[in-house]
């Protein structure tokens, strides 16, 4: 509701003159009532008259208002013209009657209320009322006025004023405005915020204030610029000082407030807080420029490439190792640096981190020097983002050419050292074959031969006429030849020990049964053997490896494992013989495994090596051990004997 003094509508009374009609003679009051007829049905303001409740007089222009007929107004019951009163402004409207009645000088005779049109449409309505006399008796004089386009249109300005006034006051960027001399006469919190200056405080404060001399004399040229031009101006990166001393770097924009004949009469500030922004552009400086030394300074090859394998950039170290100057960066490409195996697989990882943007291992590569030679390198790349885009990689790659060497010199010595190995295996395997045969054919023969010579020397003992001395002789041949016994046996088995003759006779298979079951009678320890085959095709470097492995696998489970069962399978797959050996000991440990000093496992498994086959040894703590031995069915390596037979 919106109230106002009778004075500002004094001019509508001049329609209350014409009803006082005792003090006017007749004809003056014909006359006035003509032009009070006149002038109030050709009003566009709404006029009636409410006597007893009921409507005695309503204009066209009320009429219109309400969206009803003269008529249907003039005929309304009693207080019919209720329905004209919004029901929230009903009771309001109805308190103002009833003072009107009592003489409440409190009353409020002009306000603004909602009328409901016959068509249900909401008008807002300014009305004046007045007590007066109509035809003898007091009534009550309503001016009405539709004020709906005003109303909505106040409305529509506070809503605005609101939203700006919202948008101002919630903005992190400081919103000002401030007079010619430099005080500010408007503020949002985030200016209070910004200078570190309570409100009431802030608003005392000239602009020179709270900068130094430079910083203000600044800001005074861009408000002097701007009050001669009538243009707005900006200010990036000047300083002041808050209250609690601190320096902010602040970015300005300036523009002036203008009156009715376009004077500048004050200005208009936007301020925005760059300080963080600031630091952080020092900061990222910072990084740069120690980015730039690392860069520089590095050893490691540091180059920057775009999805096409283009240089972009590459650091001293990669141009200086590759022979490449500077200014040829843009001459050439990945292309340049590898062979066409390695360009398709590096490309490939190009395009793998271009898709992911993460970072990947580009592992080991061989690259091209200007002068044609190789360096070998590792390298890693990750992808360079530019607004959360993905622009070029960037790569770092570390000059591994002499560990390369080193580590080839290192191959090329170990495989001489197998070589070695296996040259002196053989060597060894044929030194005690021939000193098994020379053992078994001299010794054996030799042994034999006193034997017979022996019994030869007892038939001839025989014919001693003397009982004493014949038995006496006897005897001593009978222990002689026990002896040369016990030596045979003893010579037979250093033979069977040294290289058994079953391995060279019957072949491989045969030799591992026989070992097995040598095994058992010698430990008590019980086996199971399996196999699918009744012929194993290996040279004889093979078939020595996989028996002496075997052998060497038995003597370990003997020492080491508590075991007292033992099972063996033998089968073929592709063109590898595999022989499996589980025992249900202790379980041999993961370091016992890997212990170098081991030498058994170290032997078996250069054994295994120097044939192309290997060693894989698993260990189950109180379950026991398997060791699976692979050897292939020809030869794979370079230390192989040439002509070697093959054993079954």
């Amino acid at each position: 509701m919106k109230n106002k003094s009778d004075k500002e509508h004094s001019s509508r009374t001049i329609f209350l003159e014409a009803v006082n009609v005792d003090k006017r003679p007749r004809e003056e009051l014909k006359k006035s009532e003509e032009l009070y007829r006149l002038l109030t049905d050709q009003s566009i303001v709404g006029i009636h008259i409410i006597q007893g409740g009921r409507i005695k007089y309503v204009n066209q222009a009320t009429a219109l208002i309400a969206g009803y007929s003269i008529e249907e107004m003039m005929n309304w019951e009693p207080e019919g013209y209720r329905v004209l009163f919004h029901q929230e402004d009903l009771p309001y409207i109805m308190e103002q009657s009833k003072k009107k009645q009592t003489g409440d000088p409190n009353i409020v005779v002009q306000y603004a209320w909602r009328l409901i049109t016959k068509s249900g449409e909401v008008k807002w309505i300014e009305s004046y009322s007045k007590t007066t006399l109509f035809e003898g008796f007091p009534a009550d004089f309503v001016i009405m006025i539709d004020i709906t386009p005003r109303r909505k249109a106040e409305e529509a300005l506070l809503r605005s004023e609101e939203k700006y006034r919202t948008i101002i006051e919630n903005i992190e960027d400081g919103c000002a405005e401030l007079d010619l001399k430099g005080n500010f006469t408007f503020f949002n919190d985030a200016i209070c915020e910004i200078h570190g200056y309570p409100r009431n405080e802030l608003m005392k404060l000239n602009y020179r204030e709270y900068m130094d001399k430079e910083n203000a004399g600044k800001i005074f040229a861009k408000y002097n610029k701007v009050f001669r031009t009538g243009k707005s101006e900006k200010e990036a990166g000047y300083e002041i000082i808050t209250k609690s001393g601190h320096r902010k770097y602040l970015d300005v924009s300036i523009s002036p407030i203008k009156n009715d004949i376009n004077r500048v009469v004050a200005f208009r500030v936007i301020v925005r807080d760059r300080t963080e922004r600031r630091k952080a552009e020092e900061k990222s400086r910072e990084i740069e420029e120690r980015y730039k030394a690392l860069f520089d300074r590095s050893l490691d090859f540091i180059y920057t490439i775009d999805f096409e394998g283009r240089f972009i950039d590459a650091n001293a170290a990669a141009l200086r190792r590759f022979g490449y100057k500077r200014e040829e960066i843009p001459s050439f490409n990945i292309a340049s640096f590898l062979d066409e195996k390695q360009l398709l697989s590096v490309l490939k990882i190009i395009q793998e981190l271009k898709e992911t943007g993460t970072q990947k291992e580009l592992a080991e590569l061989k690259l091209r020097h200007k002068d044609g030679s190789y360096v070998y390198v590792e390298s890693k790349g990750s992808v360079v983002m530019s607004d959360g885009k993905p622009v070029a990689i960037q790569a770092v790659a570390r000059d591994i050419t002499e560990r390369k060497q080193a580590a080839e010199e290192i191959r090329r010595t170990q495989e001489q050292m197998r070589a070695f190995a296996a040259r002196l295996q053989t060597v060894r395997e044929e030194e005690r074959t021939q000193i098994a045969r020379e053992i078994h054919d001299e010794l054996g023969g030799a042994l034999t031969g006193i034997k017979i010579d022996l019994s030869l020397l007892r038939k001839v003992a025989g014919e001693i006429k003397e009982n004493s001395v014949k038995d006496q002789l006897f005897n001593h041949i009978d222990n002689t030849v026990k002896h040369i016994d016990k030596t045979i046996q003893t010579v037979r088995k250093i033979a069977t020990e040294l290289r058994p003759g079953i391995l060279d006779d019957l072949g491989v298979l045969a030799a591992l049964e026989w070992q097995l079951d040598d095994f058992r009678k010698r430990t008590g320890i019980n086996y199971e053997w399996i196999s699918s085959r009744k012929k194993i095709n290996l040279d004889e470097q093979c078939a020595t490896a996989l028996f002496r492995i075997f052998q060497e696998t038995l003597t370990n489970v003997f020492r080491h494992a508590n075991a007292t069962e033992v099972h063996v399978r033998l089968r073929k797959k592709s063109n590898t013989y595999i022989l499996e050996v589980e025992d249900n000991g202790r379980g041999i440990t993961k370091n016992k495994i890997d212990d170098k000093k081991s030498l058994g496992l170290l032997g078996m498994r250069e054994r295994a090596l120097a044939v192309g086959g290997r060693i894989n040894i698993e260990g189950y703590p109180a379950k026991g051990t398997k060791v699976i031995v692979e050897i292939p069915v020809k030869q794979m390596n370079k230390y192989r004997m040439p002509g070697k037979r093959n054993v079954s």
